[in-house]
C-alpha cells in the first residue's frame, strides 16, 4: 500500500568513540564499533506531511473493518555506497551499488484505524546500522601542565600545548605575535624579561583537540565543514571553589593584543567533574601545508582551552587525570555513506536529509608523565660597560650564537633610540626531540665620558664616547633544565670573551 505522504524530518548520525592514553608512552586506540542511526518524523497532520490526498490513497486501498497492523509505504530511503557499512537494517534490499530502504507508517494499531488527520500524533521510525570505523582516528587530545615559576608566560604556554599538533605552524604563529608584540608595544617584553621570579602555587591545565577528518567531499564541501565542539570536561577529585578555577579559551590566530575570552565552568557533583562547552574550531591547517584539499584527510585545530588552578592541591593527590570530550560535525557522515529520499511515487523528494558525526574520546592524562616533560625556562642577565651599543655587537651575539648551532632571527626597536638602542633575538635549534629556544633581549645605553688630566698648573679635559650593554636571556626547553643551563652559560660565556676583548683593545680616551 503506497500513499502520498512525506516526511517532515529525516536524520542520518554516526557515532565514533576514541581512546587514548596521555603519558610517555602515548596511544590511542578504537572504543568500540561505530554506530549508526536513521531516524524519520511523519506527523499524521492532514495538511503538510501526512496530506489528505495520502488519507485518499489509505482509504481507497485499506479493506474496511478490523484487521492486522497495517502499514502504507510513503517513501524510499536510497544509501548509496552502502557497503561502507558493516550491517545494515534488515528492511535494505540491495541492488548492486545502492541499497533501498522502504519508508513506511502504521495505520492501524492494534486493530483500530489510526487518526491521520487530527494532527494529534506523528510516527517516530529509527533504524541501527554499523557504519565501517575510518582508517585514521579522527580525534584527538593533547593536554600539557604548566607551573608559572618557570618564565614562559601564560599566553605562550597556550600556544605550546598545540607543538603535538602542528609545531611548524605554531612556532610560526607564536613568533609572529612575538613580533607584533615588540613592535606595537616593546616595554611589554622588556617587562616579561625584567620581572621578579616568586615561587607560587598555581597551575595551568591545557587542553587542545585536532579533528582529522577522510576527504571524500570535494574542496568546495570540505571548506563548509564546521566541526563543534559541544562539550568537555575533566575529571575533579573533590569539591572544589569556582572562584579559585577560572577557565580561558585562546585562538592561536588572533592577534598579540587580543586576550583569552573567559568561559564559565561548572561542577558537576554527580559526575566529579569540571564541566565546560562551545570550544570553538577555527583554525584549520593552512593552504599548502601537509593537509589541504588535494590531501586525503583534512585536519582541524581547537581553539585552546586554559584552566587555571590557584589551588591544585587536591587535583595533585592522583597520578590520573581523565578527560572527555565531544565534537560534532554537522553535514557529514564520516563513513562516506550517501542518502537519497524518494517519495511514494518514485521522484526525488526536495527535503534536505540532516547528516551529522559524533566524535567522542575519552582519554587517560598520567600528570607525573606530563609534568616530567614540562618546559624549563632558567633566565640569566649580564652586563657590560665600557662598550658602545652599536650594530657590530648584536652581529658578535649572533655569530656567537650561529656557532652554537642556533638558527637566529633579529628584530630591532621601531622606532631606534639612537642614545638607548634595543634589540630583540630569537635563536632555536633542535635538542633531541624538542627544539631549545633563547630569547634574548640587549639594551644599550649610550654615554660620553670627560676626563681631565693634570699637567702641572695646567688641566686639560678629555672625552671618549662610552656605553653599556645588558644582555638578558630567557631560555626554554622542555624535560632537560640541565643540558638547557649548561648552552646558556657556554653561550654567555662566549659573548663575554668577545666583549671583554673589545673592552682591552679599546683606545684611551685622547689626551694632551
Amino acid at each position: 500500500m503506497f500513499a502520498r505522504a512525506v516526511p517532515q524530518r529525516v536524520e542520518l548520525t554516526e557515532t565514533y568513540r576514541v581512546s587514548q592514553e596521555i603519558s610517555r608512552n602515548r596511544a590511542v586506540g578504537q572504543d568500540g564499533d561505530g554506530a549508526g542511526l536513521i531516524e524519520v518524523s511523519v506527523p499524521y497532520d492532514g495538511q503538510r506531511y501526512f496530506t489528505q490526498e495520502a488519507s485518499s490513497d489509505v482509504a481507497h486501498a485499506l479493506p474496511s473493518g478490523p484487521g492486522p497492523d497495517r502499514k502504507a509505504t510513503i517513501g524510499h530511503l536510497l544509501l548509496a555506497d552502502h557497503h561502507k557499512a558493516t550491517r545494515l537494517p534488515a528492511e535494505v534490499s540491495h541492488h548492486t551499488s545502492a541499497g533501498v530502504l522502504p519508508i513506511t507508517v502504521p495505520l492501524t494499531d492494534a486493530g483500530a484505524a489510526i487518526d491521520l488527520t487530527g494532527d494529534r500524533q506523528t510516527c517516530e521510525i529509527r533504524y541501527d546500522y554499523q557504519p565501517q570505523y575510518p582508517p585514521i582516528y579522527p580525534v584527538e587530545f593533547t593536554v600539557n601542565v604548566h607551573d608559572l615559576d618557570s618564565l614562559e608566560d601564560e599566553l605562550d604556554a597556550a600556544a605550546r600545548v598545540a607543538d603535538d599538533l602542528d609545531p611548524e605552524t605554531v612556532r610560526k604563529v607564536a613568533w609572529d605575535r612575538l613580533k607584533e608584540k615588540w613592535y606595537d608595544n616593546p616595554q611589554q617584553i622588556i617587562d616579561r624579561f625584567h620581572r621578579k621570579i616568586s615561587f607560587t602555587n598555581e597551575l595551568w591545565l591545557t587542553f587542545a583537540l585536532r579533528i582529522v577528518l577522510p576527504v571524500e567531499l570535494g574542496p568546495r564541501k570540505l571548506a563548509q565543514l564546521a566541526p563543534e565542539i559541544t562539550s568537555m570536561s575533566v575529571q575533579w577529585p573533590t569539591l572544589t571553589s569556582l572562584r579559585s578555577t577560572r577557565l580561558f579559551v585562546k585562538n592561536l590566530e588572533s592577534p598579540a593584543s587580543e586576550d583569552p575570552h573567559r568561559k564559565a565552568v561548572r561542577y558537576n557533583p554527580v559526575e566529579r567533574r569540571l564541566e565546560w562547552d562551545d570550544v570553538p574550531v577555527r583554525y584549520r591547517t593552512p593552504e599548502g601545508s601537509d593537509h589541504d584539499d588535494d590531501a586525503d584527510t583534512q585536519m582541524f585545530h581547537s581553539e585552546i582551552a586554559v584552566l587555571h588552578v590557584e589551588h591544585p592541591g587536591d587535583l595533585l593527590k592522583d597520578d590520573v587525570l581523565e578527560v572527555d570530550a565531544e565534537v560534532e560535525i554537522p553535514g557529514y557522515l564520516m563513513s562516506g555513506l550517501r542518502a537519497r529520499l524518494y517519495d511514494a511515487t518514485g521522484h526525488p523528494h526536495a527535503l534536505r536529509l540532516e547528516l551529522s558525526t559524533t566524535l567522542k574520546i575519552k582519554a587517560t592524562a598520567y600528570l607525573g608523565d606530563i609534568f616530567a616533560g614540562r618546559a624549563f625556562s632558567p633566565y640569566q642577565q649580564f652586563v657590560f660597560d665600557d662598550i658602545i651599543p652599536e650594530e657590530i655587537r648584536i652581529t658578535d651575539i649572533e655569530t656567537v650564537l650561529r656557532n652554537a648551532r642556533f638558527r637566529v632571527e633579529k628584530l630591532p626597536e621601531k622606532p631606534q633610540n639612537e642614545a638607548a638602542p634595543r634589540w630583540l633575538l630569537l635563536a632555536r635549534r633542535s635538542q633531541g626531540p624538542d627544539d631549545l629556544e633563547l630569547r634574548i633581549l640587549v639594551e644599550g645605553r649610550r654615554a660620553q665620558l670627560l676626563r681631565q688630566h693634570k699637567m702641572g698648573d695646567t688641566v686639560v679635559e678629555g672625552a671618549k664616547e662610552s656605553g653599556r650593554i645588558t644582555v638578558s636571556m630567557l631560555g626554554t626547553l622542555h624535560r632537560d633544565h640541565k643540558e638547557i643551563t649548561r648552552v646558556m652559560n657556554a653561550v654567555q660565556q662566549e659573548i663575554r670573551d668577545r666583549f671583554i676583548y673589545h673592552q682591552l683593545s679599546r683606545p684611551k680616551a685622547a689626551e694632551s
